[in-house]
């Protein structure tokens, strides 16, 4: 009865060889999750602009600037309009990187 219950144990190359394993296939999954990330932020990125660009040409075409002054101010917040493409880029990365700190731990 104890004999067909008794593991054969593991030798040492053998041990090494599943950590072997085990860290190439932990190496690609983080690549690849690197990866998807880089995808997504790229996709959030490209689409945030197009929205922006959207809007902002819609607010150029009915509040059509007169003069230098108006021109200006237009040009001012088409400046401060591209922050929150930037900072969403930002964001995304934190919240990636803190995903695959708590996934490592």
């Amino acid at each position: 009865m104890g004999a067909l219950f008794s593991r054969k144990k593991q030798s040492t190359v053998e041990v090494l060889e599943d950590l072997e394993r085990d860290i190439t296939r932990l190496e690609t999954e983080r690549r690849h999750t690197e990866i998807r990330q880089k995808r997504f932020i790229a996709k959030l990125t490209l689409a945030l602009c197009c929205v922006l660009v959207i809007v902002l040409a819609y607010g150029l075409y009915v509040h059509w600037p007169d003069n230098y002054l108006e021109w200006a101010v237009a040009a001012v917040i088409l400046g401060l309009c591209y922050i929150p493409v930037f900072l969403s880029r930002f964001v995304a990365r934190f919240i990636f990187n803190k995903r695959l700190e708590w996934k490592d731990e």
